[in-house]
This record gives structure tokens, sequence and C-alpha cells, in this order.
């Protein structure tokens, strides 16, 4: 299957790598599918593409990237939305933050405080707002005077 996209052109993708938001994102309720791209080589950025919008992509990285020990505490509910019941499908699950670009990269931020959660297995994901949790909207993805990422530490996603 080919998209269309205005950033890279036309691509072809494996529809199987669909992964439908059936809430979208906030801000962004009416697109659902997307497509994860890698963005280069050895980079921790990924490009969530959308299959509909050509205009509409978000850059995407693990959490722990830009927080080691980053844990999303979300309600089991919300992981219900995606098919996440069971220990092992929270195992499985991808946790990606949306990372907001400023001129330099250094100053690039992530949203530590509403995560995607994607059950790769069933090809669904949902924008989870963490209420209460400390964890910020614009989280700099380098710590003050830092040149590069710290490696992930531990688990990302548990239920409450």
């Amino acid at each position: 299957m080919k998209i269309a996209t205005t950033r890279f052109g036309d691509i072809a993708i494996d529809p199987d790598r669909i992964v439908t938001f059936p809430r979208g994102f906030v801000g962004f309720p009416a697109w659902r599918r997307f497509v994860l791209l890698p963005h280069r080589d050895a980079s921790p950025f990924w490009i969530l593409q959308s299959v509909d919008e050509p205009d509409l992509a978000f850059v995407v990285i693990d959490p722990r990237d830009a927080l080691p020990g980053y844990v999303a505490r979300v309600p089991a509910a919300h992981l219900a939305d995606v098919g996440i019941e069971s220990d092992a499908d929270v195992e499985r699950a991808v946790v990606l933050a949306l990372v907001t670009l400023r001129g330099d990269p250094p100053t690039a931020t992530a949203n530590l405080k509403a995560p995607l959660v994607i059950n790769p297995s069933r090809r669904l994901g949902v924008q989870v707002i963490l209420d209460g949790s400390a964890y910020a909207i614009r989280h700099p993805i380098l710590p003050q005077g830092a040149t590069r990422l710290s490696p992930p530490s531990h688990a990302v996603l548990v239920t409450t």
C-alpha cells in the first residue's frame, strides 16, 4: 500500500503496520490511522505518520530516552480500550512520547504527561493523560549541558 506524505513523498507501507487510535490524539481527534517510521539509523526518534493526512506527522521517542526510569502508571480501564488486559500484554505494549522540536534539537521536549500506548498485537493505540503524575508536558529531552541521550533503564508501563 502506498501513502502520500508531504515530508517523505509517496512511501510504501505494509497495511499490517497501521496502528489505529480509535479516539485520535488530544487536539487531533479526526485522524486515527498512523504508521511508525524509523527516523534514521541509530536515532532515538521515530516518525508517527498519518495514513490519511499527508501533512500530519509526529516525532516520537521512547520516554525512557528522555527520562531514564520513566514509568507510565495507567489505569487498567484505559488499557482495556486497546486490548491490553494481561501482564503479557503490558510487557509487549509500546509506550511513546510526542516530541516538540523548537529550532535547535537540544531544546526539544517530550510530552511525558500524555504518552501514547500501543498494543502491537492488535495494532491499537491510545493517548493517555496521566492525571496526578508529576511528569511534564514539556520535559527537556536532553538535560542541561548534555550532548546525547542516556540509554533506557527499565520497564515503562504498569497498570494501576
